[in-house]
């Protein structure tokens, strides 16, 4: 016969949670960098334009919305481990549960990420090229 001690499986709960928190801390500071990179090859294609503020504000909530889908995906999983852990469910069902929860994360996060960052940064060059056309038009 097993025997399991609920507070040892609290702390199992709690140290995949926090393993949890940490790849979605390094995953978020990844997506920072992409996006810095991105902004900086743009500053420097602008050749002295300033940068539109609502394009950039609007690449910022995009973000902002998807990381908040990422952080209700990953507090529903939390809640799941502490419930399995208080039903006394077992350290393996919760193990297969951060598992899956890791999986979804990171299949969400690579399918999104760079296609909608590629899609918005081409369109946001492309309307500074167009804008740029037009102004030569009028100097002329």
């Amino acid at each position: 016969m097993i025997t399991v001690d609920v507070k040892q499986l609290l702390i199992y709960a709690v140290l995949l949670a926090l393993i949890i928190l940490i790849i979605y801390l390094i995953v978020l500071i990844k997506r920072l960098f992409v996006t810095l990179e991105l902004l900086n090859k743009d500053l420097d294609d602008a050749d002295g334009v300033i940068v539109d503020a609502k394009v950039v504000s609007g690449i910022a909530a995009d973000r902002s919305k998807d990381l908040d889908i990422v952080i209700t995906d990953v507090t529903g999983v939390v809640s799941t481990i502490t419930d399995d852990a208080n039903n006394n469910q077992g350290l393996i069902k919760t193990g297969i549960n951060v598992g899956k929860a890791v999986a979804s994360a990171g299949s969400f996060i690579k399918e999104h990420k760079e296609e909608k960052e590629q899609k918005e940064f081409e369109e946001y060059k492309k309307e500074k090229k167009a804008k740029k056309k037009a102004e030569k038009k009028e100097s002329k």
